[in-house]
């Protein structure tokens, strides 16, 4: 459609604003090769490669999880991270990834396992540090998920304060009922997955810039994966936040579809202001912070929008 070529034209803009950020950009930020291929051998993630091509197979998790971490480790400086934190990120961050994808590809049985077993998961979290579900008919895959969830929910009971760890549970609990549909806010999906990571740092809930710092970068990805799949949704009439402008809780209808895509309104320059808008937002916040945080920040931006640079 030509709204490919379209976005390739704003997504020029894009480098030279990003581009242009005079910062030293961190070629350290998220987890490094040892630390992902690590992961990969203790997750047997090789065996489910063709499990989630749709998530690029095994290159596309290690990446996933790279993502996931280097989110997180944008608060960080160089001589204070926690490399515990930075695996569970990357591990989060996988496991919505595949937990999304059996929802949207997978048959509704396997649905209907997956979303059963988190919930027992979830409502089990407070009795036991070990939240597994034993279940001699679950899927390779649901396995996987299942032993993600486990690592994660242990990780949280162990490492942050009551209150803290409260926080972080209700995130996770209201991610799943967005993500499975019990609460039609589907862009809580998209966007609380970001909060999650960031909220991960110890210093996150009780500092005001952080949490703004983390909604706001929660936007900036929600808007740049809506303008990604802008084509897709329309086709399919999903919830996308540039073809549903009045609400975008609720799925598009058609007609108002075919008058954002086709009307005088451009979903090009909308989404490119609109992300320009959240970018700008994001530096100023970032460098109000300190300058390790805004050097972090736009590393993570320049990655996002120009190249990732895990190569493995």
């Amino acid at each position: 459609m030509v709204f490919h070529w379209g976005r390739k034209k704003y997504c020029s803009k894009l480098e030279d604003i990003i581009g242009s950020k005079e910062v030293s950009l961190n070629p350290n930020l998220g987890l490094d090769e040892e630390e992902l291929l690590s992961l990969v051998s203790e997750l047997e993630l090789k065996s489910y490669e063709g499990s989630f091509r749709r998530r690029g197979g095994l290159e596309g998790m290690i990446t996933t999880m790279w993502w996931g971490s280097a989110i997180n480790d944008i608060l960080n400086s160089p001589d204070c991270r926690s490399e515990k934190t930075l695996i569970i990120s990357g591990l989060f961050n996988l496991g919505v990834a595949l937990f999304d994808s059996i929802i949207d590809d997978f048959p509704k049985r396997e649905k209907r396992h997956l979303s059963a077993m988190v919930q027992v998961m979830l409502d089990n979290a407070d009795q036991s540090a070990d939240s597994s579900i034993p279940n001699q008919n679950t899927t390779r895959e649901l396995f996987l998920i299942q032993k993600l969830i486990t690592k994660i929910l242990c990780h949280l009971k162990r490492n942050y304060s009551r209150a803290h760890g409260k926080f972080l549970m209700n995130l996770i609990s209201i991610m799943f009922k967005s993500e499975i549909g019990i609460q039609n806010t589907p862009h809580i999906a998209k966007q609380f997955p970001i909060v999650f990571l960031g909220a991960l740092n110890n210093n996150y809930y009780n500092n005001i810039k952080y949490r703004q710092l983390y909604r706001e970068l929660g936007l900036l990805i929600n808007y740049w994966d809506d303008w990604k799949d802008i084509t897709s949704d329309f086709l399919r009439l999903s919830p996308n936040i540039f073809l549903n402008e009045n609400n975008p809780r609720l799925h598009i209808t058609l007609k108002n579809a075919f008058i954002f895509y086709f009307g005088m309104k451009n979903p090009n320059h909308k989404a490119y202001e609109c992300i320009v808008w959240k970018i700008n937002n994001i530096m100023l916040i970032a460098r109000e912070l300190n300058k390790d945080v805004y050097n972090n920040t736009v590393s993570l931006l320049y990655y996002l929008f120009l190249g990732n640079p895990i190569k493995i």
